[in-house]
């Protein structure tokens, strides 16, 4: 069973949701060796699918995660919806690589309380969800959907959404890392 104190502390953290980003920004990156690395021949620019497509639209997730750490959603927004936009354009719009790209921008539309536009992302998401590698893709869809009722103020919806989350992530964890001690503090 889950402890209310561990959901009351998500409910609580699902309040402000910026730094949550922080630990996903590495899921949310494409591989730079999974495109074309081609570069058209009389221009020298990159081509759609190109390594440098792939950074550019890294880039702005990053800057993106961190305008929205700290609190700059407007600005968070903007950049993370350039970033889809550049992904959409060099990888069609069902590839699961945008997956984490979408669970961001639907997080930032969540703390700015754009909840429309978040719903619409999250819907989005969780239909890439089953062709996506990251292991944790079904709780991250339940945490950030369990975001998303809380900012709704569906509380008893969110409660049981992030409960259902807390036990997809447990079980991608191993049972030893589970009973694991944390370390000591420096």
């Amino acid at each position: 069973m889950i402890s209310l104190n561990f959901s009351k502390r998500i409910l609580k953290t699902c309040l402000y949701l910026p730094a949550l980003l922080l630990p996903f920004a590495a899921c949310n990156e494409l591989p730079k060796d999974a495109y074309v690395t081609d570069k058209a021949p009389t221009s020298g620019k990159p081509v759609a699918g190109s390594a440098a497509s792939t950074e550019d639209s890294n880039s702005l997730l990053k800057a993106g995660t961190r305008a929205n750490s700290a609190g700059d959603f407007a600005s968070a927004r903007q950049l993370m919806e350039s970033a889809l936009k550049k992904q959409r354009e060099t990888l069609g719009n069902e590839n699961p690589a945008m997956f984490g790209t979408l669970l961001s921008l639907a997080m930032v539309n969540i703390n700015d309380n754009n909840l429309r536009r978040a719903d619409v992302l999250l819907i989005q998401a969780e239909k890439l969800a089953d062709k996506s590698p990251d292991p944790n893709r079904k709780a991250r869809v339940l945490h950030y959907r369990g975001a998303y009722l809380l900012a709704s103020g569906d509380n008893q919806k969110a409660l049981a959404t992030l409960t259902r989350s807390e036990a997809e992530y447990k079980s991608n964890i191993s049972h030893d890392a589970l009973d694991a001690k944390a370390p000591p503090a420096l």
